[in-house]
């Protein structure tokens, strides 16, 4: 997960701690990368790219056993892909659904229209209309707080227009939920519509705006086939968005994986029990046998080593730039020592704490610049009866801090980096494509296979 927004604010107030290196100097600032292996699966990370960019790699996979000290996030994941899976079944529905009513329009017959409803219809359409314009034109303030602001808040005498523009959504999408509350009402009495009823029953009103527009254009009779089609090339694509959401890899992935890697002579471990891939990457660095983490995870800046974080992005920008933080180059833009931002990314929140409620990124900051640590932080806080502080906060915050300070550092658990007598980049090209060869064997896959199902740029 990282640091919860971390990254925006860094953009926001210090934007000079996030630095581009262009691809074709990469190697000479960074020739050992220490890589979380979970991206090896998640970006198709083909090693050939490092061989033609001189770049060794160090790869790094969580341990098969499950960490104890984040078994609060596991469950907060547990639960999220719970409902990622609930939604991904009714977008399922929809696209069921909108196959039935395309099938109804290609075969000329009279659409569904509900009796003595044209009002509400109407009152729907008018609605949605109308907030589809404001949505093309008008910036709604986000229900986030990663960015509050600093200043004070608007007098409630004199409201920004960017309140005025929420509080009026706000009413419109509650008069939505009556007038869908209504229609569904309608609907149930009504067994020709059963189809647009069941659409319905998918949709959540205050978000599913455009799946409740198809419905209201269908019993109206406006729907046409160009427009449903596009529905449906939409429901696809969200359809698409989830799958890749949803994606994580299997046990035997790894595993795979790993036995790969062992293959084409490229240094593999697993992190020890109880810590994290990128702590453990963390550590390799701190040894001074990588020069950077190549991770996703902002966890790694609070650990002290500064990490890339698009190294394997599929994007075109791949070909040009990295994205590199440096954590000492962050403390000094945010004028705090490195204790004080590992305090203050555990206030953000990450996999090993969890935020007070009501400080967000910034007001995080300001505590931690005044206060510097957090035992000042919370009797400052204490003080005010604004802030319900978790208990047992203090103690769960030392106890995180331990996680970003006390890196594995015996040397037996770095022996692995230099265990093949020559070097990922010290073997010939020929003996490296014998390598190829013999995995690509190990797993039954052909060299075609390879290059059609992974970009060309990772070899």
């Amino acid at each position: 997960m990282g640091v919860q927004g971390l990254l925006p604010l860094l953009r926001r107030i210090a934007p000079e701690s996030i630095q581009s290196i262009a691809v074709s100097a990469f190697s000479n600032l960074c020739p050992v990368v220490a890589i979380d292996g979970t991206l090896l699966l998640m970006r198709n990370f083909r090693s050939q790219y490092c061989r033609r960019q001189k770049i060794t790699p160090i790869v790094v996979f969580d341990n098969p056993i499950p960490n104890e000290f984040k078994a609060q996030e596991h469950e907060k994941r547990r639960l999220t892909r719970a409902n990622l899976l609930k939604d991904r079944d009714n977008i399922l529905k929809r696209e069921l659904i909108q196959n039935n009513l395309e099938l109804v329009l290609l075969s000329q017959a009279s659409p569904c229209t509900v009796s003595n409803s044209e009002m509400l219809l109407y009152s729907m359409d008018n609605l949605l209309e109308e907030l589809s314009i404001e949505e093309s034109y008008i910036t709604i303030p986000s229900k986030q707080k990663d960015l509050e602001s600093t200043q004070k808040l608007p007098d409630d005498q004199n409201p920004s227009s960017d309140l005025i523009d929420k509080k009026e959504k706000k009413k419109k999408l509650e008069k939505i939920d009556e007038l869908y509350n209504q229609l569904m009402s309608v609907l149930s009495d009504f067994g020709p519509c059963s189809d647009v009823k069941a659409y319905l029953e998918t949709v959540r009103p205050r978000i599913d705006l455009q799946d409740l527009r198809l419905c209201i254009r269908y019993l109206f009779g406006k729907l046409d086939l160009v427009s449903l089609r596009d529905y449906r090339l939409k429901t696809k694509a969200e359809l698409e968005k989830y799958d890749r959401r949803l994606y994580s890899p299997t046990r035997q992935h790894f595993e795979e994986l790993f036995e790969l890697l062992k293959i084409l002579n490229i240094p593999v471990t697993y992190a020890p029990v109880a810590v994290e891939a990128e702590a453990f990457a963390s550590a390799i660095y701190k040894k001074n046998l990588a020069a950077v983490v190549a991770t996703q995870d902002t966890d790694t800046l609070a650990l002290g080593a500064p990490m890339v974080t698009n190294f394997l992005d599929n994007s075109e920008l791949f070909y040009r730039f990295f994205t590199y933080l440096n954590p000492l180059r962050i403390c000094n833009n945010l004028k705090i020592s490195h204790r004080q931002f590992q305090t203050y990314c555990l206030m953000c929140g990450t996999d090993f704490s969890t935020r007070i409620p009501q400080i967000g990124p910034v007001r995080a900051l300001e505590l931690v610049q005044k206060h510097k640590d957090i035992s000042a932080v919370l009797n400052d806080l204490s003080l005010s009866n604004k802030y319900n502080v978790p208990e047992d906060y203090e103690k769960k915050m030392h106890i995180a801090l331990k996680r970003f300070t006390n890196l594995p550092s015996k040397n037996e658990l770095f022996q692995f980096i230099n265990a093949n007598p020559k070097s990922f980049l010290q073997i010939s090209d020929s003996y490296y494509l014998e390598l190829e060869s013999q995995a690509l064997k190990l797993f039954n896959l052909e060299s075609d296979y390879v290059q059609r199902n992974v970009h060309e740029y990772y070899f």
